[in-house]
C-alpha cells in the first residue's frame, strides 16, 4: 500500500490508485476516463513496474556497498564486485 495515496487506502480497489506516471495517471483514471486503450493502460503498468523493479535494485545495492569493508583483514584494498 505505499505506493497507494493516504487518501485513497481505504477504497474497494486501492491499487488503482497507485500513481503511474509524473502526470498522475492511475489505473482507475485511465479506466474510468477512457483516456487510454487496453495497449496503453497496459503500457503504463509495465513502465511503473520496471521503473519500481529499477528503483529497488538500486536501493539494495546501496545497502550491499554500505555493508562491504573496503579494506581486507590484512589492510591490503579489497576489489568489490557486486
Amino acid at each position: 500500500m505505499q505506493f497507494v495515496p493516504a487518501e485513497r487506502q481505504s477504497e474497494q480497489s486501492p491499487c488503482r490508485h497507485a500513481v503511474l506516471d509524473s502526470a498522475g495517471q492511475t489505473l482507475h483514471s485511465l479506466y474510468a476516463y477512457g483516456s487510454g486503450s487496453q495497449q496503453e493502460v497496459e503500457a503504463a503498468l509495465e513502465t511503473w513496474l520496471k521503473d519500481r523493479i529499477h528503483h529497488l535494485e538500486q536501493e539494495e545495492s546501496s545497502a550491499n556497498l554500505a555493508t562491504i569493508p573496503s579494506r581486507g583483514d590484512d589492510g591490503e584494498a579489497c576489489q568489490q564486485w557486486i
